[in-house]
């Protein structure tokens, strides 16, 4: 199994080394090299002054979208539902 990745995405060009080591941790594919939780905590990332904050214009989108789509999950449900509990109703009464 590989587990391949790069921060060469334009989205990381502002994020530090640090974040990047940090992250670079995590993703590893054998959990015993993984980081534990207090080799996390440790981490020089945790220790350092935030200068700047991260832009959060793609995850409001991103959240907003998610949203969107959840509501429309639940109007097609609630239809669905509603015509299936329709059909049963009226083929009850074509029985009496």
């Amino acid at each position: 199994q590989l587990a391949e990745w790069d921060f060469d995405d334009p989205v990381f060009d502002e994020i530090s080394e640090e974040a990047k080591d940090f992250i670079s941790n995590l993703l590893v594919l054998a959990a015993r090299k993984r980081h534990s939780v207090d080799q996390c905590l440790s981490h020089r990332w945790f220790s350092i002054k935030k200068g700047k904050k991260l832009k959060t214009d793609r995850l409001k989108a991103f959240t907003a979208r998610r949203k969107w789509k959840r509501a429309i999950t639940a109007i097609r449900s609630t239809n669905f539902l509603s015509r299936i509990l329709g059909s049963r109703g009226a083929d009850s009464d074509k029985k009496s």
